[in-house]
Parts: structure tokens; sequence; C-alpha cells
């Protein structure tokens, strides 16, 4: 089941929210993972009982470090098994086939690869997890009692098959005690409907485009064309992730949890540093306090440093999947961040702001090259166009073309991917100050065609998954 569908929107949501809403506090709880138990059904049963194993493991392993607090030995080895098991799991279920055709490649043997289902969003609910043992054993959150708490908060629809990565800090009170009000349903539903938006009206749109343009074949575009392409492919990508941290972020408002953002407008970004800090801020962070802290960050010689920022990158890449395509997607951008710290820094700040948007917009647009296609063979081609090394024209007619019959979508896109759309709604909120009665006016009647623009689109097209459930 997924949120852009009639059946979530019109049958799973509604029947949902009323018992929860009429429940009493102390049954909440029990009612959210009830029905996110049977929201994570509809992919695949069977591996609901390998988050219940997983969330039973770790919620026990914090009650243990909690009880052996003052002995650091023992703390010590609570936590290495569970990440010990957590990572196994994961590597077993994401990676070991990937790990398999290595060994094959280097020993020239024939192993039999088995090709299995991936757990939809095991990485997610495998990293949340994975924060809160060592948040116990770092004392950074108390030790949650109530098994029925800790696997809601494991399970929990909104944000469990894509994220953001809530860490349990974040909700431990709001699983204890939370408001439920018309308030924050109005506030929810009003981000829920332009995640909804967003995804149905722009994501899946420009994905088409981007179709297009394999249909097209590779070998057959300019370099304008190239270009355009995987910017196309790069800002659908982002609307499709963006719109689900937005649902993600409604509903857990509408339930009464505050999730924290996700993204914050990376087209915007004058460096591939600051890029970083603005997409999926959620996964960098995990991955800055959980491995590159850890490993001494930035407070080590060069050549440590150096190491510590190119071993997140590569399992940055490994994290979105078991192919080489990510983790040379990874590389390329922990060399990047390298050389930013240590070649470019006097330069980028020396730089005029429309220089760095566009030196930060093109190493984007290469970088995720690697992301957009997974066939070396494809990307190597891709690469010769975006560089002129083969022949080809400087622009084409595919261009124009496209540009032509996508222009309204584009722009759309444009403005809603760029603080832009945040200036619009600033200026609009001035009148619910000046003139309240037209600012709620235009409120609702935006959320009415948001609506129902949403729902037609949605009819109308075929099965949209959101990208980021692989993962």
């Amino acid at each position: 089941m997924i949120f852009n569908s009639i059946p979530f929107i019109f049958i799973f949501f509604p029947i949902f929210f009323i018992l929860y809403f009429f429940l009493p506090i102390k049954y909440k709880n029990f009612c959210l993972l009830i029905f996110s138990l049977i929201f994570y059904s509809f992919g695949e049963p069977k591996y609901v009982f390998v988050m219940i194993l997983i969330s039973f493991l770790d919620f026990n392993f914090g009650k243990l470090i909690n009880k052996y607090a003052n002995n650091i030995k023992i703390k010590k080895v609570i936590l290495f098994s569970s990440i010990f098991i957590d990572l196994s799991i994961l590597i077993y279920a994401k990676y070991f086939s990937f790990l398999l055709s290595i060994i094959s490649k280097v020993l020239n043997v024939n192993l039999y690869i088995h090709e299995s289902t991936l757990p939809i969003g095991i990485s997610f609910f495998i990293f949340q997890s994975l924060s809160y043992t060592i948040d116990m054993y770092r004392k950074d959150c108390e030790v949650e009692n109530s098994f029925i708490n800790y696997l809601t908060y494991i399970s929990m629809f909104p944000q469990l098959i894509a994220g953001p990565i809530v860490r349990f800090q974040i909700v431990q009170h709001n699983l204890r005690s939370r408001e439920v009000n018309k308030n924050n349903f109005c506030l929810g539903f009003n981000r829920f409907l332009i995640g909804l938006f967003k995804k149905t009206l722009l994501a899946n749109q420009l994905f088409n485009i981007w179709k297009e343009t394999e249909k097209y074949g590779f070998e057959n575009l300019s370099i304008v064309s190239a270009f355009f392409s995987i910017f196309i492919f790069l800002m659908a990508l982002y609307l499709d992730f963006a719109s689900y941290s937005d649902m993600a972020i409604g509903m857990g408002k509408m339930l009464g949890f505050n999730y924290e953002e996700n993204f914050n407008y990376p087209f915007a970004s004058i460096s591939i540093t600051d890029f970083w800090r603005r997409w999926h801020i959620s996964l960098s962070t995990w991955f800055r306090d959980y491995v590159y802290i850890p490993l001494g960050g930035s407070k080590v010689s060069k050549i440590n440093h150096i190491r510590n920022i190119l071993i997140v990158w590569i399992l940055t890449g490994l994290w979105h999947g078991a192919n080489y395509s990510y983790v040379c997607w990874g590389l390329y951008f922990g060399i990047i961040l390298v050389i930013e710290k240590y070649v470019l820094n006097n330069i980028l700040i020396k730089m005029n702001k429309i220089c760095k948007h566009i030196y930060a917009s093109v190493l984007i647009l290469i970088g995720f090259v690697f992301f957009a296609i997974g066939d070396f063979s494809q990307i190597k081609l891709y690469f010769s166009k975006l560089f002129f090394i083969t022949n080809s024209n400087y622009i084409d007619n595919f261009f124009f073309w496209q540009i032509s019959n996508n222009f309204v979508i584009i722009i759309i896109g444009l403005i809603v991917s760029l603080p832009i759309c945040m200036c619009i709604k600033n200026y609009i909120s001035k009148m619910k100050v000046k003139i309240p009665y037209l600012y709620n006016s235009i409120q609702i009647s935006i959320i009415i065609i948001l609506f129902f623009i949403s729902i037609a689109n949605i009819v109308n097209d075929s099965y949209t998954p959101f990208l980021y459930f692989r993962f």
C-alpha cells in the first residue's frame, strides 16, 4: 500500500484515524501499532516478523544496557551484540547476493546466487533501531520499558517505508504523552496534501520525461539534452522523496508526533558540502553521529580525516543499494567533499554566489548520473555526451521537444524545488494578519484544488511507488 493510492486515502487512513482519535491516550499506541503492522503486511507479510524480531532484540538490548549502566565492559558487549545482529540481518537481506557475485568474480567460481525480494524499508527501520541501542549506551535517551511503545516507534507507518529516519529520543516523549487536536490535524493535513501534490502532479510527470529520454537512447543525446535530462531526473528524485517526507511529517503531526525536516531546498546549494546539509538530512546526520564522529571526525590527523570522510560516503553509497554504481556515487561525493575541505575552501569563500550555484549544480548533476543509471556501459555513454567526447551536437530537437511538451510541469517543479516557494508562502502568510478572512478563503480554496487535482492524477496514472521504498 502506498500513500498516493485511493485505498489508503479513502479507506485505510480514515478508518484508522477515526479509531485513533476517539481512543484514550493509553490505547493510541496499540491502535497505531496494529494498523502499522497491517500497512506493512500489504507488501511482504513474512517480513513483518523480521521487523518484530529486530525490535524485540534491540528493545531488550536497551534494557540490558540500562541494567548494566555502570559496567562499561558489559555495556560494550551488549552494544556490539546489537550492532552485529542488526547489521548481519541487513547485510544478509540486502547485500548477500552482491557479496557472492564479488566472490565469484574474484575466485573465478560459479556460486549459486539466489535473488530474493528485499524487505521494504529495511535500511530505515534497522538504522532507527540501531540508533536506540547506541543512544542508550551513550545515555542520550531514557530506557523504554514498554515493548508496545518501542515496536510502535519502529513500525509507525507514516515514516516506516522511506523515512525520515527518526531517532527514539525525538519521539520518546510523544510515545508516552501527546496531544491530538484540531490545530495539529489541520497543519498535518495541509502538509500531507502538499506532499501528495508534489508526488502525483510533479514527481510522476517528471519521471515520465526521464523515461522518454531512456527510450530515445542516450547515444542520441546532445550535450544540452544530456544535462537537461539528468537535471529532470534529479528534480523528479527530489520531489518524489521530499513528497514522501512531507506526507510522513504531515501524518505524524496529525497523530501528535513531531518529525524533523528531511530536506531544506537542496537546489539552492552553493557547494557540495552545503548540498549534503540540505539533502536527506536524517541520513546525513545519522552517518555523522554514528559513524563519522565515532571514527574521530575532523579531530584527527589530515590522513585519518580524509579516511573518515571516504568511509562514510562509501557506506552512504552502499546504504542506497548493492550496486557498484551506488558505491561510485558515494565515493564521488566523498572525494569532492575532501577537495572542498582541503583545496577549494578558500576559493569558494571568495567566489560570488552565482558562480557557487553553477559550480555546485554542475558537480551534483554529474554525480547523480551514477544514481540514475545502474549499468556502467550506459553510464560511460552518458558521460561521453555530457563531456562532448563522442560526436554529437551541442543542442538537438529532442531538447526543444521535451521543453515545449512539459514546460508548465518543469516551471512548477522549479518553483516548488527552490526557495521561491517559501517566499511566496511568506508573502501570502502576511495576509493572515492583515486580511484574515481573505487568507482563510485562499487557503481553503488551495487545499480543495490541490486535493482534487491530486486525486484526478491518482485515478488516471498507473501504479507509481516512491523510489526510496527500495532502500
